[in-house]
């Protein structure tokens, strides 16, 4: 397992301040059409990198496995749905969105995305909306909605997520 942490950088939502944060939030408004999408591109080529160096050190593409929340998760659905060349087993993505740059071209890599029905930072219907365009787009998806959940985590989530794992990856 690899936890990677998103470097600290300034991020304008949060009035220049810096944070923890894999791209600049410039809104959280879903109507915008504003994004980092530099960021965005850069952080998913760093997890890539990531992955292709797993593969070099003898982990195959189908026991690999891209997980974020929140800013991760958009990180994890852009790197392990929008790069042709790079495969993955599968994508879990929590509290997230697909952002707005990032157009799916792999099909055949299963996602699981898992969202709160009361979360006020990234809208419960942005997420729903992410996965209907990945679902438009052929993409074999799962939603999971958890009811009084904010933005945030609960046991039955990490359930869905054990469940999805073992359904996803070969056995040893």
């Amino acid at each position: 397992f690899l936890f990677p942490t998103a470097p600290v950088q300034p991020v304008t939502l949060n009035m220049g301040m810096e944070m923890p944060a894999w791209f600049d939030l410039l809104t959280l408004d879903p109507d915008s059409a504003q994004e980092d999408a530099i960021g965005i591109r850069q952080s998913a080529g760093y997890m890539l990198s990531l992955v292709e160096k797993e593969v070099s050190n003898g982990i195959p593409h189908d026991r690999i496995v891209l997980a974020g929340f929140s800013q991760g998760g958009a990180i994890a659905l852009t790197a392990g749905l929008c790069v042709k060349d790079v495969k993955v087993a599968g994508v879990v993505a929590l509290s997230t969105w697909l952002p707005l740059t990032s157009k799916p071209v792999r099909t055949d890599v299963k996602v699981l995305m898992g969202h709160g029905e009361s979360d006020n930072v990234v809208l419960y219907r942005w997420g729903k909306g992410s996965y209907e365009q990945l679902k438009d787009t052929g993409v074999s998806a799962t939603f999971k909605s958890y009811p009084g959940m904010e933005h945030s985590f609960c046991p039955e989530e990490l359930s869905d997520v054990a469940a999805f794992l073992k359904q996803i990856l070969p056995k040893q």
